[in-house]
């Protein structure tokens, strides 16, 4: 056997292993949030969850929530796009075709435009029949994991107010993607982004972390940014209507 044929033999054999691994991807099934991926304007990080937002696809094309909302949902391999409990959610979705049982949702709006300035997603593991959905498994080296100390000063919205202030990146959360023109002017005038990508398990935290932002925006604005920001921002109501 010459060696051009030895080497072509061995390429057939490597290509046929390789692609042999890859199982063709569908999002049918249940499906479990294990990690929240973004960066804070210095690095990137990723939180990793251990009771994250629980997503159940059916053939039929409908979507159930961990609690039990149902809706019709479209994916035509790329984009996804459903409306639980009254709010629209549109995704890209990413996965490797080496592992399947995986894939990272990334936030965009009704148009499909990114976002997150500096990327954000959330990982979904598929739940196997034992009903653990498992860690996110592989090397990730482009992305810094919290330590302990990290993670728990992380639930601290005055914490986490202060980093973002000294990093320029002061986020609002609301609870859907959708932006308008009006929302993209209000982030650039006033220097914030708002924030999609949320656990709905902890309204608490992003409540006190917007409140904090609010205040801020009061000091630095007085009060012409109430009439532009979004309506639906969390915790806003209760601020407006303090004492």
């Amino acid at each position: 056997m010459t060696v051009k044929t030895f080497l072509s033999a061995s390429l057939i054999l490597v290509c046929s292993v390789i692609f042999s691994q890859q199982k063709e991807f569908t999002i049918i099934g249940k499906w479990q949030q294990t990690a929240r991926n973004g960066n804070d304007g210095a690095h990137d990080y990723t939180v990793q969850l251990k009771n994250g937002e629980v997503l159940t696809f059916d053939a039929g094309n409908i979507v159930k929530d961990t609690i039990g909302n149902t809706a019709h949902y479209t994916f035509d391999g790329k984009k996804l796009e459903f409306k639980l409990a009254k709010t629209a959610r549109n995704y890209l979705v990413y996965y490797n075709p080496a592992q399947t049982d995986t894939m990272h949702l990334v936030p965009v709006t009704a148009d499909y435009q990114i976002i997150c300035d500096e990327g954000c997603s959330s990982t979904f593991v598929r739940r196997k029949n034992n009903g653990n959905a498992g860690m996110m498994s592989g090397n990730h080296t482009d992305i810094t994991v919290l330590s302990t100390e990290e993670l728990q000063r992380g639930s601290d919205p005055k914490y986490q107010f202060k980093r973002a202030l000294k990093n320029r990146r002061l986020l609002i959360y609301v609870p859907t993607p959708d932006v308008s023109t009006d929302d993209v002017s209000f982030q650039k005038n006033y220097h914030v982004s708002y924030a999609a990508n949320i656990n709905f398990s902890l309204l608490e935290y992003y409540s006190a972390y917007n409140k904090l932002v609010f205040k801020y925006l009061d000091r630095h604005y007085r009060d012409k940014w109430r009439l532009q920001v979004r309506k639906d921002a969390i915790g806003l109501d209760d601020f407006l209507n303090r004492k």
